[in-house]
């Protein structure tokens, strides 16, 4: 029978994994236990330097030059929202840059004297971080969900691979190694369905040697929670193991008044890092290299650490790296360092570094004598942002905007008839104000150029957008590079226009292989399915049934999504069902209703049907002659085989799957188990020529 750790046999304390002999210092010898106590989050690169958990700090890069504007040689980082556990291999928080080099100081920082350099200017004007934390959403920071939520472990449709997404309280556990219903950042392991993810529980992800046939992935879906020797320690606090994620791997903390760094003995990497307080007098300067209120971030360089320290009031000489007080930036800083601490933010004022560049109502935008702060956006104003593109309201264009000469540009008005095209649309082509007009290149700029607003819909007009006209006029779309327009064509019981479009309110329905198609009302309850494909389409709510393209029978829309119904179309090629049930496979086609659960019908439509938990399996499934197949338990002795992660097959705890039932294993003259313990204590397992498998003897 396969043992398994105590949880208080997990503590790395007990194996003196950290040398405490090198550690001369009493907080840092305090660390280190409370490292070894805590558990670890992998190994990280050490931080030596200034801002370790940031990824780069705001000031450290440029040229030579007599002035500039706010610049970086890092980037400001956020925690990804996405970043797996530690021991999922997770690769790190993702880096918002938010504009290409720009002029900047020697280092970097805010200069109101003009110069050259290319520094990277990073403001809260120019980015946010993306929303977190809801169902349906990234993780947040130490993959962390709001109310309770699970973080779990999904491949969504965006690519990238697998991505952590919270899933609401309540709500089903999904995903990679994790089944059941979210309880308070708890979810059940598959096959053995016992509570997983929280802190002081099993890592959810069942691995090969568990008999779960998985790759080995563990993941803890509470918050702030490491996975640790497969248990969920918390991380992230004061005194604790960072979570997983920061810049370079850096780790992140749970308030912005810790840092991520690893402690002195590991200060030459490899070793733990601990989320210790930041900003006060003589402590590590916090994210962004920011302090508390009357201290500057003093970041010497070097390989030197970056401490708070009382410099850079306003007035005084810039804190070493160039960084000054809080609401204060470097000023006339030149190649030789130095610089003053001036009043930033306000209207014509240097942009401040940090999240918050300017005041209220203001911006932070491109201007000649550096990034200032001031009213933008408006008709007439200067474009707002320091990006190589400048921004303006709604119904404005950014133009004569020259990012390398210093110049912001001008909003001006866009998208009304003659109008150049606002920013946006399908391939950049651009918007327009209305709907009645289009957003094309004029004759001479069909090479290139400005797109221009016209009229569109009207007879002999270009088509408007998604190939429509006016009343009683059709898209004539013939394709082969000539322009689509609006012709006489399209109208009811009359041919479909050029392109398979017809007429407002109506649809090209197909009437056979060779009796083409005609423009008729589609679409609604009880009227034909549009479209002339294999598949016709219906409004929402609706299901196209009865339709056969080789006889010409176009189909019916008839409700969908409730029981016994059909199940709607849904995005990607999915059934989409009322709540509360499954599409799933029936005698007379694929239908909506309850399904899952023990003794309900299998749900899904596939060849293996599928249960509502890991401890239920889908017997009597026949796709071939459409027999739904049974929920009925799984994994017991006598019972059939759960499916597992991978394709695999999985039994209780004491059994093993032999020929998709579960058998009692590793007990004198029982089959041997899977995993690292096949056998009771006193027993080996030896190959049987009475057996198809191998058995437990003495």
């Amino acid at each position: 029978m396969k043992t398994r750790a105590s949880k208080s046999s997990r503590n790395p304390v007990c194996t003196n994994r950290l040398n405490t002999k090198a550690v001369s210092i009493a907080f840092f010898s305090f660390l280190l236990v409370a490292a070894a106590c805590g558990g670890g989050s992998g190994t990280t690169p050490a931080v030596d330097g200034p801002a370790a958990s940031s990824g780069g700090s705001l000031g450290s890069g440029g040229s030579t030059g007599s002035g500039g504007v706010i610049g970086s040689g890092g980037v400001v980082t956020t925690p990804d929202a996405a970043t797996p556990d530690s021991s999922s291999g997770g690769a790190g928080d993702v880096a918002i840059v938010v504009d290409a080099p720009a002029p900047g100081g020697s280092d970097g920082s805010a200069r109101l004297d003009g110069g050259t350099g290319d520094g990277v200017v990073v403001t809260a004007s120019d980015a946010s971080a993306p929303a977190c934390g809801e169902s349906g959403q990234a993780c947040c920071a130490g993959n962390s969900c709001n109310g309770g939520g699970c973080c779990l472990r999904l491949t969504t449709d965006a690519g990238g691979g697998a991505q952590r997404i919270c899933a609401s309280a309540g709500s089903a556990c999904s995903g990679t190694g994790a089944v059941g219903i979210c309880t308070n950042g708890s979810c059940l392991a598959p096959g053995t369905g016992t509570p997983c993810g929280a802190v002081g529980q099993d890592c959810c992800g069942a691995t090969a040697a568990d008999g779960g046939g998985g790759g080995g992935t563990l993941i803890c879906t509470g918050s702030y929670l490491s996975c640790t020797n497969n248990l969920c320690v918390a991380c992230g606090a004061d005194g604790q193991v960072c979570c997983a994620g920061g810049g370079g791997g850096g780790g992140v903390c749970q308030t912005a008044s810790l840092i991520c760094a690893a402690v002195a003995s590991d200060a030459a990497g490899g070793g733990v890092r601990m989320c210790s307080p930041c900003g006060g007098q003589g402590q590590a300067c916090c994210a962004n290299q920011t302090c508390s209120t009357g201290l500057g971030c003093n970041a010497p360089g070097g390989g030197q650490p970056a401490t708070c320290e009382s410099c850079g009031a306003s007035g005084a000489a810039c804190c070493a790296g160039g960084n000054c007080q809080s609401g204060l930036a470097c000023a006339g800083r030149g190649a030789d360092a130095g610089g003053t601490c001036e009043s930033c933010g306000g209207s014509g004022q240097a942009c401040c570094p940090g999240t918050t560049a300017c005041a209220t109502g203001l911006s932070c935008s491109l201007s000649a004598t550096g990034n200032v702060c001031s009213s933008c956006g408006g008709s007439g104003q200067a474009c707002c942002g320091t990006g190589n593109t400048g921004t303006c309201s709604t119904g404005l264009l950014c133009q004569g905007r020259n990012r390398t000469a210093g110049s912001a540009g001008t909003c001006n008005p866009c998208g009304g008839d003659g109008q150049v095209c606002c920013a946006g649309g399908g391939g950049g082509g651009g918007t327009c104000q209305t709907a009645s007009l289009i957003c094309a290149a004029v004759a001479s700029d069909a090479s290139g150029g400005a797109n221009i607003c016209s009229p569109c819909g009207g007879q002999g007009q270009a088509c408007c957008a998604n190939q429509t006209c006016n009343v009683s006029l059709g898209c004539e779309a013939l394709g082969g590079g000539q322009p689509a327009t609006c012709q006489s064509c399209g109208a009811s019981g009359a041919a479909c226009c050029a392109g398979g479009n017809c007429q407002s309110g109506l649809g090209c329905v197909g009437q056979g292989a060779d009796a083409g198609a005609i423009c008729e009302a589609c679409g609604g309850s009880g009227q034909a399915c549009c479209g002339t494909g294999n598949t016709g389409t219906c409004s929402s709510g609706l299901a196209c049934q009865g339709r056969d393209r080789t006889t010409g029978a176009a189909g019916t829309c008839n409700p969908c999504g409730g029981a016994g119904q059909a199940c709607c179309a849904g995005g990607g090629g999915t059934s989409q069902c009322q709540t509360g049930m499954g599409c799933m496979l029936t005698a007379t086609g694929n239908q909506c209703g309850t399904c899952g659960a023990d003794g309900q019908a299998c749900c899904g439509t596939g060849n293996n049907g599928t249960c509502s938990v890991a401890t239920l399996t889908c017997s009597g499934r026949v796709t071939a002659s459409n027999t739904t197949g049974t929920c009925n338990p799984c994994g017991a002795a006598g019972q059939a085989c759960c499916a597992g992660t991978g394709g695999g097959a999985t039994c209780s705890t004491g059994n093993r799957c032999i020929t998709n039932q579960c058998q009692a294993c590793g007990a004198a003259t029982q089959p041997c188990c899977t995993g690292a313990t096949p056998c009771q204590t006193g027993l080996a397992c030896v190959a049987s020529d009475a057996a198809s498998v191998s058995v437990c003897q003495q």
